[in-house]
């Protein structure tokens, strides 16, 4: 594949867990997958691995399993919002636990986020789909600025000069704005966006804005990713943490 042109390699694990899978019909065991992975890598052909997050008997805890599995990978991590197929099982199944309306169609749809169950609610998916954004921003960083291991978050304030300044002489770059936004999630906890509020000949003004999102599963999943390399895309190179950081 490699030899011939391709760039990019595809792999839809859905999920890690072997009891998804079979509910699901789709029986890739992860010693499969990673065979792929291995093989894909050493061509230097890149993945991307996709996983659906919101599955109707998905838990948060499993959510994060597979997430945090994915990072520790040479992947890029796909994240495909569960929406329920007519004419499947899992639609049907959905329909019995009236988790949706079959006179609804306008749910059917990946970016409605239509499903909540007792173990996550939708805004829980949006703040794991969220956090799998930055992540693969620090993937990407790992791809681009490391030739071994580091630690993230004095990587990250080596980067930054100042982390509380907001005015700026020129425009940011979306590198530089993206590493500003991860130093304050692994160093603040604090998952937010930022916007450009206004412009003059001199300055350039940045405001941080609140996502919507579920804090307790930000800190959840902070406190797992502490014990998981997050490895670049196309290179082997990863971020690492450790208690002494920025101490």
């Amino acid at each position: 594949m490699k030899h011939i042109g391709f760039e990019w390699l595809h792999l839809p694990l859905v999920s890690g867990h072997a009891e998804t899978q079979q509910k699901l019909r789709r029986r890739i065991p992860l010693n499969v997958f990673q065979q792929a992975v291995h093989w894909a890598n050493a061509a230097s052909l890149p993945v991307v691995a996709y996983i659906i997050i919101g599955l109707p008997d998905d838990s948060i805890d499993a959510m994060l399993d597979d997430i945090l599995f994915l990072t520790s990978q040479q992947v890029l991590i796909g994240p495909s919002i569960f929406y329920p197929p007519p004419g499947t099982p899992v639609y049907d199944q959905c329909i019995r636990r009236q988790l949706i309306s079959p006179c609804d169609w306008v749910q059917f749809r990946s970016s409605a986020i239509v499903v909540e169950t007792e173990q996550f609610s939708r805004t829980d998916i949006v703040t794991l789909f969220r956090l799998i954004r930055a992540i693969n921003f620090a993937k990407s960083l790992a791809d681009r600025y490391l030739s071994g291991n580091d630690n993230l978050r004095n990587f990250l304030a080596g980067q930054i000069q100042d982390p509380t300044q907001t005015c700026f002489p020129t425009k940011l770059s979306r590198n530089e704005l993206g590493m500003r936004l991860l130093f304050d999630l692994f160093v603040h906890d604090d998952l937010h966006g930022v916007a450009m509020e206004q412009q003059s000949d001199r300055t350039i003004q940045y405001t941080s804005f609140p996502y919507r999102i579920n804090p307790a599963l930000v800190k959840q999943f902070l406190n797992r990713v502490e014990r998981t390399r997050i490895t670049g895309i196309q290179t082997n190179h990863a971020f690492t943490f450790s208690c002494s950081a920025l101490e």
